[in-house]
């Protein structure tokens, strides 16, 4: 056994590894050491290595990731309630004659409110956004209480 281990030789190995190519033979034919790859160009971005998913694993990324964010978008976004249903509100109805507006209605019927506030109020329960009139339109006007 001693015997053996006397006879046995030291293989030394490049410290720098030479891969098949071209340029590379060439260059390691003519002794010029060729760099190592660094484990991030021998593995790829991920460090795989040259792996690829299976099928499974593909449904299964996609599937998490349809998950996450459809939990993102649950937790981030707004939630809509509806509102409380209102107490009925007694109304008059009123038909628009040529020349009016709803400042000239708001003041005749309530004098002694600001017109602003009561032109506001046919505003919502008429569902109106502007305040263009036609002739012989029912308005509906909020009774004062």
């Amino acid at each position: 056994m001693s015997q053996s281990v006397m006879n046995a030789q030291l293989i030394e190995f490049p410290r720098e590894r030479v891969y098949p190519g071209a340029s590379q033979q060439s260059q390691a034919s003519q002794g010029v050491p060729v760099p190592a790859r660094t484990p991030r160009e021998a593995y790829g971005f991920l460090g795989l290595g040259g792996m690829r998913l299976t099928r499974r694993g593909r449904v299964l990324v996609w599937s998490l990731s349809l998950t996450f964010a459809v939990g993102v978008g649950v937790l981030l976004g707004q939630t809509a309630m509806a509102d409380t249903p209102h107490d009925p509100q007694a109304v008059t109805e009123y038909v628009v004659s040529g020349g009016e507006t709803l400042w000239s209605i708001a003041v005749a019927h309530a004098p002694t409110k600001d017109p602003r506030d009561t032109i506001d109020a046919i505003k919502d329960l008429n569902q109106r956004l502007s305040g263009a009139l036609d002739v012989g339109e029912v308005l509906y006007l909020p009774t004062s209480s």
